[in-house]
């Protein structure tokens, strides 16, 4: 947001969904998750299940590697910081 340089003023996604330093406005960003899960119960049938069980597993695991990157940049980071 703007802490980061982010324009959030003038409309689009932040004007809908707020930002957590408007008091204004309730960020509802946690109301998308809940929103995209009820489409998913509601549209997937028994054939699916496999497919989906592997696509989620899949992500899961690009998520960890994700999560592995950051952390070791930043052990990187402060490592350099102290050298």
């Amino acid at each position: 947001t703007k802490a980061i340089g982010v324009d959030v003023e003038g409309g689009g996604y932040y004007h809908v969904h707020g930002v957590s330093t408007d008091e204004t406005s309730e960020a509802a960003d946690d109301d998308h998750e809940d929103d995209l899960w009820f489409a998913l119960a509601q549209a997937i049938t028994k054939e699916d299940y496999e497919s989906l069980t592997t696509l989620c597993m899949d992500y899961c695991a690009l998520w960890n590697e994700f999560w592995d990157a950051q952390i070791a940049d930043i052990h990187y980071l402060e490592a350099k910081k102290l050298a």
